[in-house]
């Protein structure tokens, strides 16, 4: 409820948005993925910063490590060069589609001095350890950056973690910015319990007020308080758009979804139960004065972690229909989307969501419907949200599903969750 109050107070100030994601590969000729998202809340004279950071390295068969970063924190100005930072950075490790029974935990504590101006960047920090983390004791934290070198398109930046005085870490890069929004990067790294590694590959991003290819950004997380089996859920969407024009546009959406299995308790370790990813590719066509069109092509993902099963995947394509550009933006009292096409897997999939709220107000109330149906299943959720801020759209909710397995039997599944959507559109 902290989070909650805090978000509220901070998203009528204004608060701020910003991302990347990054694709490409690494010197063990593994494939190389990175979404990363932060948001950013007035808070007093400074600022309150929450950031979710994941890397994942996987072969051709989807096996490898995943590294999980979730950052909070507070930043306070000094003066006009000189500020500082001070947060929680908790690292957890997974596997995907490998036993992996020992789960790496650590959780850094530290505050850091910074210097910035338009031509250097520079940090010092200290701090420790909470928990076991790994036997870890105290951290000593040193940042440099050198933005656009000698007026190029060319930046540098260093990261040297020095741990109880005794082992190095680090994460050097070098990039070449293609434009306001793209960059080529070559990374050099060495983790916790890692192997030197070496990444390039590309990364877009989007920053305030700063025009980009990525269309909207959503992180959304919620718990179950009443289901024995998950704890919480949390998911991630990117969605860049291409070729825009009045008439048409391409779009690839990229979404994140990690359901989290109860542990011991709350509090403490958590397993996810797998990663899945949808993607999606469409071109989406103006079809009247309120309609949109697009036919797209869906392929999911889905790869367990901590355990030796194999992933498991399904390829659709087929048409949607929707009234507004984006249906989670309140732009009307009444939303709509329908889709309906062949899934190569299972044969057919069709889906509705529609949604009812109020409009141009500073702070909306809605809810949304949504049903998923295929032959091995049918989904119904229903959602009742609160929506206010400005830049970035904070959004607690409570909601509802069911989901029958008709495949299984008829066997049904009732789940209650409420939690929170942060979203913005650029």
């Amino acid at each position: 409820m902290l989070v909650f109050s805090s978000c509220f107070v901070c998203a009528q100030q204004g608060a701020e948005a910003q991302a990347s994601l990054e694709i490409g590969g690494d010197s063990h000729e593994r494939r190389y993925f990175r979404p990363r998202l932060r948001f950013d809340f007035p808070a007093g004279s400074g600022n309150f910063f929450m950031e979710m950071d994941y890397i994942q390295r996987i072969n051709s068969s989807l096996r490898g490590e995943v590294d999980f970063w979730l950052s909070a924190g507070y930043i306070q100005p000094i003066s006009r060069f000189f500020f500082v930072d001070a947060g929680l950075h908790h690292l957890c490790r997974h596997k995907t589609s490998r036993d992996y029974p020992v789960v790496l935990d650590i959780n850094e504590v530290f505050a850091r001095l910074w210097f910035k101006n338009e031509s250097v960047h520079l940090g010092l920090g200290s701090g420790s350890y909470l928990g076991t983390s790994g036997g870890y004791d105290h951290i000593v934290v040193f940042d440099m950056g050198f933005p656009n070198l000698f007026g190029s398109e060319f930046s540098g930046n260093v990261e040297i973690k020095c741990i109880d005085m005794k082992d190095i870490l680090y994460d050097l890069e070098f990039n070449c910015a293609l434009s306001s929004s793209l960059d080529l990067f070559l990374r050099y790294t060495r983790h916790y319990q890692y192997p030197k590694t070496a990444y390039m590959g590309i990364r877009v991003k989007a920053e305030q007020n700063v025009e980009s290819h990525i269309d909207k950004l959503k992180f959304k997380a919620g718990i179950y308080p009443f289901y024995n089996k998950y704890k919480v859920a949390g998911s991630h969407e990117f969605k860049l758009s291409f070729l825009e024009s009045q008439k048409g546009r391409v779009l690839i959406i990229m979404e994140g979804r990690i359901p989290v299995l109860w542990g011991e308790g709350f509090i403490g370790p958590y397993r996810p139960e797998e990663i899945k990813y949808p993607l999606s590719l469409q071109y989406e066509k103006k079809a009247g004065r309120s309609l949109f069109a697009a036919g797209y092509f869906r392929y999911t993902i889905s790869m367990p972690m901590d355990v030796n099963e194999r992933f498991s995947s399904d390829l659709g394509a087929g048409l949607a229909l929707r009234n507004q550009r984006d249906f989670d933006e309140l732009k009307k009292r009444v939303r709509f989307e329908i889709f309906a096409g062949q899934n190569f897997s299972h044969d057919i999939d069709a889906g509705a969501r529609a949604g009812w709220n109020s409009v141009g107000k500073d702070s909306n109330f809605g809810s949304n419907l949504e049903i998923v149906w295929n032959p091995d299943e049918w989904m119904g959720s229903a959602e009742v949200f609160v929506e206010f801020g400005s830049e970035v759209k904070i959004r607690p909710y409570i909601g509802f599903r069911r989901i029958v397995d008709t495949e299984g039997g008829n066997s049904s599944f009732n789940r209650f969750f409420f939690g929170i959507v942060l979203m913005q559109w650029h």
